[in-house]
């Protein structure tokens, strides 16, 4: 139930890793919410994430990145809505936020359509600091993508053009060039 996932997660505030990883194998094993629990449960772990301080390690920012290009509106927002509330205070990796991003879209996990629509929606053009962050996390996820053009790559690329003249830099890694 929801409700326990809370107490769960608060039961171990400063290492919310291990239930975050049985909550992702779970529930987001699949590119969508096979039932209702299971969405209310994830929306239940990214309420209880969103209170907690502190930094997360690798399966917290894959747990975000999971919630982030999920097929319900709900998570992804309420996931957004994390990565928007921690950039300011720094205890979100971009990168690895978007590391992970692109290892699922090479694994051809989720269409990045639902990233898209996700940074153009709630992501783009908030501050100054959240568009250096945006930069460093589609920095990240176009170094992982397969050289073989994954479907919507150009409305990704058009945002990205649009964060890096926003920002006024350019992109140096080879990989991404």
């Amino acid at each position: 139930e929801p409700i326990d996932i809370r107490f769960l997660l608060l039961f171990t505030p400063n290492n919310p890793e291990p239930m975050l990883m049985r909550l992702a194998h779970r529930f987001l094993r699949y590119g969508a919410f096979a039932e209702e629990g299971g969405k209310r449960a994830v929306i239940s772990a990214l309420q209880v994430l969103h209170e907690l301080p502190g930094v997360w390690g690798e399966m917290g920012h894959l747990f975000i990145a999971a919630c982030m290009v999920s097929s319900d509106k709900t998570v992804s927002a309420f996931a957004a809505e994390i990565w928007i509330s921690r950039v300011p205070f720094g205890t979100i990796q971009s990168q690895l936020i978007g590391e992970r991003i692109g290892r699922l879209l090479d694994i051809e996990f989720v269409p990045l359509k639902r990233f898209n629509d996700l940074v153009m929606s709630h992501l783009f053009r908030l501050s100054d600091q959240h568009n250096a962050e945006l930069e460093k996390l589609l920095l990240a996820l176009l170094a992982c993508l397969p050289e073989d053009p994954v479907k919507h790559l150009k409305k990704l690329l058009e945002i990205f053009t649009e964060v890096l003249s926003m920002n006024r830099s350019f992109v140096q890694d080879p990989q991404v060039i």
